[in-house]
């Protein structure tokens, strides 16, 4: 069984496992997502499970250490599978609020979508969003485009479909282009990016 001292046990490991000095800070929220993983599940941690999980957390940091933290590589290895089975959680809110809080303002979603799509994390919203958007803001599909929107990186990710996108919906349809208007005033841009956003409409069509 893991010692008591589980936490112990984990840093003892993950230090041989990667070279480099964590500071404290990363190395507690780096326990707290294991343990809220354990919760969450109802199961205690054994030697195994957190020795497979170091294992994988240091082959993830080998390739991606240098752009995505440490604790955006522990939480995708707990949820991997799940993500693999089913992509869309990824904008949902999936993961409990306590994780949210623990990780603060690091990019969890964005890091994840990096490591799902392997692209770097400039494209990572890119990739996780840009089909949904162009599927969704030229129809009546407000309520979804709303939900979207809730993510960071929505808007720059929308401003970038609309500029290679808008032409050919014109050719498609005008209708198009009235529901992408309508979709758009729907939503909660700023005055200057809807001002940013019309505009490369009308410089489009």
């Amino acid at each position: 069984t893991v010692p008591t001292d589980w936490k112990f046990f984990f840093r003892n490991k993950l230090a041989i496992a990667i070279e480099q000095k964590f500071e404290l800070e990363t190395l507690y929220r780096l326990e707290k997502i294991i343990e809220y993983y354990f919760q969450d599940h109802l199961i205690s941690p054994t030697p195994r499970q957190i020795i497979n999980h170091i294992n994988e957390l240091a082959v993830l940091w080998q390739t991606w250490g240098d752009s995505i933290s440490i604790e955006s590589l522990s939480l995708f290895s707990w949820v991997r599978d799940q993500l693999d089975e089913d992509i869309e959680l990824l904008k949902t809110e999936f993961i409990s609020q306590r994780v949210q809080n623990l990780l603060g303002n690091i990019e969890w979603r964005r890091d994840i979508a990096s490591l799902m799509y392997n692209v770097d994390t400039t494209h990572a919203y890119q990739a996780l969003l840009s089909q949904d958007i162009i599927r969704l803001l030229p129809k009546d599909s407000e309520s979804k485009l709303k939900e979207l929107s809730k993510i960071k990186g929505f808007h720059s990710v929308l401003v970038d479909v609309i500029q290679t996108s808008t032409e050919e919906w014109a050719r498609e349809d005008a209708i198009l282009i009235s529901n992408v208007i309508d979709n758009i005033s729907l939503l909660d841009f700023g005055k200057h990016e809807l001002n940013v956003i019309f505009s490369k409409i009308s410089n489009t069509i």
